[in-house]
């Protein structure tokens, strides 16, 4: 990454970005890869309670994979284990988390001349702390200089332990206008040559300078570019005017979106777009600031951003959802929030939403998003053999996600803090 990008971040304080992938092109509506990360391999795991955001729960559940799938949930008793056993009992179990908007590639005090080396052992160090959080799948939304398709392909490859990715690489727009939709087009189709599977577009700036940035024109021949050539588009927009361009585009995905209204996410409901709302990395700037190196001139205008920002959207919001959006989880993780992902599902159920409502945002609709549904964000028969387990129920009590103690990944445990 540029240090031009952390430099704008900081300044506009809402994700710009970073995403990896493998040089070799696969699309969002084709199956992750399995990634192996070089944990022990187990055939079925054992729980009190196996949660499934489709098939609701099952007491005393057991989970059996066959090699990096899942073959059979049920009933422990009516279920037999094949392999290794593992008893996760009296931990609650469910499927892999699905970030839909992440960062891998960003780290805290980034410089120019961090050498390749420094920013290739940062990413590898994000994307563990990821997997070990319980997230076993992003959408990492933006990235420079080749160092997210070279941990993409380490992931892939199992030689570093890491989450499923789908990558946008450079984000388009993020320097304003791109000179017209037919540059906009050209845009896409390097992007898309290149072997990314998600196109990033900046319809404004962020939070603390939200001026338009790319034309709607351009957004609109942009999306049309990536739909026809199998990908999927997520546009970063905070005002009112980048969201109803994102929505006559007909983009998959609105991120940030503070300035939305009911009446837009009604518009959203009825074209299929996903809402991704990160209600919380503002907020994760302000208490992490000393180590991210911010002034205290910097926090107290970031204080005000979410006072004129977050605040109002979140009042806003269970009328948004009273609407039928689809709203995803996406964490934002950048600089140091990596491993702290699931700290914005908390932030979602003080918006309004209730436990299962997010518990769904961060599986099936967040999946649904990436064109994995039923492949991850679920512990069904066929689907990736991703199971985390917790000691507390976060359908009673969300920040349970935050206290992960076991992660399988692909059939492999990555994590298990019992051993």
């Amino acid at each position: 990454m540029k240090l031009r990008w952390r430099t704008a971040f900081v300044g506009a304080a809402l994700a710009l970005g970073a995403c990896s992938g493998p040089a070799a092109t696969s699309r969002p509506a084709s199956h992750p890869h399995p990634v192996h990360a070089g944990g022990r391999r187990v055939g079925s795991v054992r729980c009190a309670t196996v949660w499934d955001p489709t098939r609701g729960a099952i007491s005393d559940g057991r989970v059996v994979f066959d090699g990096d799938r899942i073959t059979a949930m049920g009933p422990a008793g009516s279920t037999p284990p094949t392999g290794e056993d593992v008893d996760l009992r009296p931990l609650f179990c469910m499927p892999g988390l699905v970030d839909a908007h992440t960062h891998l590639t960003s780290y805290a005090r980034e410089e120019a001349t961090d050498t390749m080396d420094r920013r290739r052992e940062e990413a590898t160090r994000n994307a563990l702390l990821t997997v070990r959080a319980g997230v076993t799948s992003v959408r990492d939304l933006g990235g420079e200089e080749g160092v997210d398709l070279w941990l993409r392909a380490r992931i892939g490859a199992g030689a570093v332990p890491g989450p499923r990715m789908q990558c946008a690489g450079s984000q388009i727009g993020a320097d304003g206008p791109v000179g017209g939709p037919s540059a906009a087009r050209m845009a896409v189709d390097a992007h898309v040559e290149a072997g990314f599977d998600v196109i990033k577009l900046f319809a404004t700036g962020g939070a603390h300078d939200p001026i338009p940035l790319l034309t709607p024109a351009e957004i609109a021949a942009a999306t049309e570019e990536a739909h026809a050539r199998g990908a999927r588009v997520a546009v970063h927009a905070i005002t009112a005017a980048g969201i109803d361009a994102s929505i006559a585009a007909h983009v998959d995905s609105i991120e940030h979106a503070q300035e939305l209204t009911p009446e837009q996410a009604g518009a959203m409901a009825a074209a299929g777009i996903t809402l991704v709302p990160t209600f919380y990395i503002l907020r994760y700037y302000i208490e992490d600031a000393e180590h991210l190196g911010f002034t205290p001139e910097h926090v107290a205008d970031l204080h005000r951003m979410v006072d004129r920002l977050v605040v109002p959207f979140e009042a806003r919001f269970p009328a948004i959802l009273a609407t039928g959006v689809k709203v995803a989880l996406g964490s934002d993780a950048f600089m140091a929030l990596h491993g702290k992902n699931a700290r914005e599902l908390g932030y979602m159920v003080r918006a309004g939403m209730t436990p299962l409502q997010a518990l769904r945002a961060a599986t099936l609709s967040a999946a649904a998003l990436l064109g994995w549904d039923g492949k991850v964000g679920t512990v069904v028969p066929g689907a990736y053999a991703d199971v985390v387990a917790m000691p507390g129920d976060p359908r009673k009590d969300i920040a349970a996600v935050e206290h992960v103690e076991v992660v399988v990944k692909g059939g492999e445990v990555v994590r298990d803090d019992r051993r």
